[in-house]
């Protein structure tokens, strides 16, 4: 059964009957929405969990809000929010909170996010010292996003980035290796 915004409670008992046990939570292909994020950022204090997968969802710019700010000082490591309905203010939100979690992965492909949303995301990337790791594919950008986001993809953290599935020619690549050096990981086909 996936967890809905009216059956998280029950998930959210578990966590706090014990707070040590659950690592990794998957929550992915529910039908969680901003007041069942609401219901569960009230936990993350009490817990220990690592990994957090709230993949295809449907959680909005609203609910993106909620969790980031709940995630601030949280231990969640590795933050799955792909294919979710959160556009460039949610990506305002996660750029906001970002450098005040301990997130070291992060998927937000498959969302709503335009050049705007998508260039103030990275701009965020320096200040984010912990993550190493995006996942940013299906998210529509192009040669021109590229040339935005470059410098800040420098100045970051990061090893891996996969962007494959977007609008990128080879002048965007080209944009792109010639200014990272220190990605270790480069992925840009579908």
């Amino acid at each position: 059964e996936s967890v809905q915004d009216q059956t998280i409670d029950k998930v959210t008992c578990d966590l706090l009957i014990e707070p040590g046990t659950y690592k990794n939570v998957h929550l992915l292909y529910g039908n969680i929405g901003k007041v069942g994020i609401s219901k569960f950022v009230k936990v993350f204090g009490s817990t220990s969990i690592l990994w957090l997968n709230l993949g295809f969802n449907k959680i909005c710019d609203a609910g993106i809000t909620v969790l980031m700010k709940g995630l601030e000082g949280s231990s969640v490591n590795y933050l799955d929010i792909k294919a979710n309905y959160f556009s460039d203010t949610g990506a305002f939100s996660i750029a906001n909170a970002l450098p005040k979690t301990n997130i070291s992965t992060l998927d937000l492909g498959n969302n709503r996010l335009t050049d705007i949303g998508v260039t103030e995301l990275f701009k965020s990337f320096p200040k984010a010292q912990k993550l190493f790791e995006l996942f940013a594919s299906l998210l529509n950008i192009t040669d021109e996003t590229i040339e935005k986001i470059a410098p800040s993809i420098g100045e970051s953290n990061l090893h891996k980035l996969y962007l494959g599935t977007n609008l990128i020619s080879d002048v965007g690549v080209l944009k792109l290796c010639s200014g990272v050096r220190k990605i270790n990981y480069l992925h840009l086909t579908f």
